[in-house]
């Protein structure tokens, strides 16, 4: 290809700016034509600069670990790319049931209370009486004519068990902490069958309290007999560390917002999204014929989906603000959710009944899955650009091989309508280069993650996320200090 002068170059990516901006001043992201055309455009560029990486920008095969680096670099980056452009097509659907929670609130109402009992279950790990009462309460106010309330202790204490018959609600424990979240809430099942036994669930975690018509409001969309379970977004009273160490609480959204409020609704339009782990209504005959909540996984939420899929029932997402919980208060519980999350991904993508190996699943079941596993297999690359101008300026190894003017030609038009598509197909949930920066600090916590899974993907232990820490103290989490530190 000739080489572009400078003018030319200016041209590119003035125009590709004046593109982006005419998308985002004239369309609006729920307009599906405006979904696809600013996504076509995004996609034709990133496929034009991946060609240009693979074809340009790579040294011969002949140059020891910097051929290796490069390959490497190149190898993340194109996967990286690969799931923004299965991203672009998954956000082309989005639904909205809020229509038809409305009439299943009313036929809610009207049947009074002959409407079908729910058992719910709070389960805690570990939690103090501050965080549990609220729940506890915030559950007993539920607009409802007949549900169960059930607290679920693994930790075995008694001082729990006399609240509990205090206040008028069920306790229940087991022995032992056997296959962790997913076994309390199977000894849960056992229990409640004994008495209440009734045919909906609502599961919460011990800090997450329900508003008044979460019942009401979930209910109804089992009209829909392919529905096996309905999940509602996770909202927080409190700001997760990246907000709260940089005080943007009052301006910036939760880093988990992007995923509830777009992602999920995404999804749910194909008919795959999926549980979440608290705030949730699943029928009881389904998990039974299961043989309970599954515990291959140390993340039974999604594990639970996919086993309903492969039965055929779908997860229903209702993007209501019907809970409200806490986020992850400290630094390494916010980096530990977040190695959790990715390695029971992997666990699930390897089970032999699991979304890739089992039978019983469509294509599209699998497809997702797979966007899913893309998202955490991508982290890497965001630690590998931090790893990339060091290795460069020490010892003179680069990502990639190419001019700055190069990089102006086909590179940063990618860059101006990837930033420019994201801000606007999110609602400006995400914001350039800030939100790169906020992914950094679980990056290094994901890709270890992933490179001891290849390893040894099951047997370590379920770790609960700690909640009601502390935040008057400044604490410094010195070994992520020491890596960011060259």
């Amino acid at each position: 290809m000739q080489a572009l002068d400078s003018l030319q170059l200016m041209q590119i990516n003035f125009w590709t700016l004046a593109l982006v901006i005419l998308f985002t001043c004239l369309t609006h992201r729920d307009q599906w034509a405006a979904r696809a055309g600013f996504g076509a455009v995004t996609a034709l560029l990133l496929l034009n600069y991946a060609a240009w990486r693979i074809r340009d920008t790579l040294p011969d095969g002949h140059s020891g670990f910097a051929t290796v680096w490069a390959y490497t670099f190149l190898f993340f980056e194109m996967l990286a790319i690969g799931y923004t452009l299965f991203s672009i097509v998954v956000m082309l659907c989005r639904s909205d049931h809020s229509k038809a929670a409305d009439a299943g609130e009313r036929r809610l109402r009207a049947l009074g209370v002959s409407a079908p009992a729910v058992d719910i279950f709070i389960a805690t790990y570990n939690e103090g009486l501050e965080i549990l009462e609220k729940t506890i309460i915030a559950a007993q106010a539920i607009d409802y004519p007949n549900f169960t309330i059930w607290v679920l202790d693994d930790t075995r204490r008694d001082w729990l068990r006399d609240y509990c018959a205090e206040v008028g609600v069920q306790y229940a424990r087991r022995p032992d902490n056997a296959h962790a979240k997913a076994g309390n809430l199977n000894n849960g099942l056992r229990q409640s069958a004994a008495g209440s036994n009734a045919p909906y669930i609502l599961v919460l975690d011990a800090d997450f309290a329900p508003q008044q018509p979460i019942l009401l409001r979930t209910l109804g969309l089992f009209e829909d007999p392919k529905v096996g379970l309905v999940q509602t977004p996770q909202f927080y009273y409190n700001p997760d560390p990246i907000q709260h160490n940089l005080g943007t609480s009052a301006c910036w959204v939760d880093e988990q917002r992007v995923f509830f409020d777009v992602f999920q609704p995404a999804k749910d339009g194909w008919d795959a999204a999926f549980c979440v782990g608290t705030s949730f209504v699943v029928r009881r005959d389904l998990i039974n014929e299961m043989g309970g909540f599954p515990t291959g996984s140390v993340c039974e939420d999604i594990y639970t989906t996919y086993r309903l899929l492969q039965k055929g029932y779908v997860t229903r997402w209702l993007n209501e603000r019907l809970s409200i919980g806490l986020s992850a208060e400290g630094l390494t519980e916010y980096i530990n959710q977040r190695g959790r999350w990715c390695l029971g991904t992997i666990q699930v993508a390897l089970l032999k009944d699991g979304p890739l190996r089992g039978s019983g699943y469509t294509l599209n079941d699998r497809l997702h899955y797979i966007h899913g596993l893309m998202h955490w297999f991508s982290k890497p690359f965001i630690l590998m650009m931090l790893v990339s101008p060091v290795l460069y300026w020490y010892f003179g190894i680069a990502g990639f091989y190419a001019t700055p003017m190069d990089f102006l030609a086909f590179g940063m038009p990618a860059l101006i309508a990837f930033w420019g598509y994201g801000t606007w197909v999110t609602d400006r949930r995400t914001l350039p280069i800030f939100t790169e920066v906020t992914q950094i600090v679980a990056s290094l916590a994901v890709t270890a993650t992933i490179a001891s899974a290849m390893i040894r993907p099951f047997g370590r232990p379920f770790k609960v996320t700690a909640k009601g820490l502390d935040r008057t103290k400044t604490m410094v989490h010195w070994k992520l200090f020491g890596f960011f530190l060259p």
